[in-house]
């Protein structure tokens, strides 16, 4: 997958397109909203160690050392966006899941996430 990645980036930067690459999403080892379910009917204070895919921030690590950033190419980190120190949120404002399955994100979620991106992005209105 880096090889490919590394690939592209380079065919597009050769054609003076810079590239943003968004890094992996927070993903979940079950459906989320099931999960916060059972906690909560068992009394258990959920916890993001519990319920993220830890094998997401080591994707996350390898990807930015793999793919430096230049000139051209911009990596931003989904989960440093999200998860600082590794605490991802498992719900948002009034208790809604961040995400409805295991990976997609709600509605909500999605206007959570972006607004974290979007200064990241450094988009020209």
């Amino acid at each position: 997958m880096i090889a490919d990645l590394k690939q592209t980036i380079s065919r597009l930067n050769g054609m003076s397109i810079a590239v943003v690459l968004l890094g992996p999403a927070v993903q979940f080892r079950n459906r989320l909203p099931s999960m916060l379910m059972r906690a909560q009917l068992r009394g258990i204070d959920p916890s993001p160690q519990d319920f993220v895919l830890p094998d997401i921030f080591a994707l996350d690590q390898m990807m930015k050392a793999a793919l430096p950033a230049h000139e051209a190419f911009s990596y931003i980190s989904v989960v440093d966006a999200i998860c600082p120190a590794r605490q991802c949120p498992l719900t948002i404002d009034d208790g809604i899941p961040l995400a409805g399955d295991h990976a997609h994100l709600t509605a909500e979620g999605s206007v959570y996430v972006m607004g974290r991106l979007a200064p990241m992005l450094e988009l020209k209105k």
